[in-house]
């Protein structure tokens, strides 16, 4: 199955709406809108009708949350001897769509709420989608175990999408062991077994 999420056009068109009513909306309420709005829409067949993502059967959204900060990079030697930036993972603050902090994003990379219940990647993500900026990092789905009771309990999958900034520097690094932060935004998606 394979569901829409966020589309920039749809969102540009939401924006335009907003501005229209003389609302004030947060980029956030937004994309919640878009998001809810979405579940009311078929799904879509394909992975690439609408940059729809994947995500695997008999699953539902626990929570959206919003991720700001960096993704880190560091110089090393890639596979032909040059150096090369190779991700280390992010640092950012979770929020919930309407700004509230909900946790912290860290390396691992690892989701931790502020109930102390937490997820974890256990393997490379089983999908990896190109962002269609070509500075933002990619969308992605990962499949995480879950610690804790609260928030996060119970989540098998997170998926990754509408991001903003995040690849890997443009510029070559000079030496072995240089690290760069990237300024990067993105939407986080928790999903858990339908029916949990």
């Amino acid at each position: 199955m394979s569901v829409p999420l966020v589309n920039v056009g749809k969102l540009e068109s939401a924006n335009a709406m907003v501005e229209k009513t003389n609302m004030k909306l947060t980029w956030g309420a937004v994309i919640g809108v878009y998001l809810g709005l979405s579940l009311f829409l078929p799904w879509q067949n394909s992975l690439g009708e609408d940059r729809g993502i994947s995500v695997p059967d008999h699953t539902r959204i626990v929570t959206a949350l919003q991720a700001e900060g960096v993704q880190i990079y560091e110089a090393k030697a890639q596979a032909n001897g040059a150096l090369g930036w190779t991700l280390v993972g992010p640092d950012a603050k979770l929020e919930t769509l309407d700004g509230q902090l909900a946790g912290l994003h860290s390396v691992g990379p690892r989701w931790k709420a502020n109930d102390g219940s937490e997820v974890k990647a256990i393997k490379p993500p089983i999908q990896n989608w190109k962002s269609p900026d070509p500075k933002s990092a990619a969308w992605l789905l990962l499949e995480v175990s879950s610690e804790g009771n609260g928030l996060f309990s119970g989540v098998q999958y997170v998926v990754r999408v509408s991001t903003i900034g995040g690849a890997a520097p443009a510029d070559a690094p000079t030496q072995a062991g240089e690290k760069k932060s990237v300024p990067y935004r993105a939407i986080y998606l928790f999903l858990a077994a339908a029916g949990t």
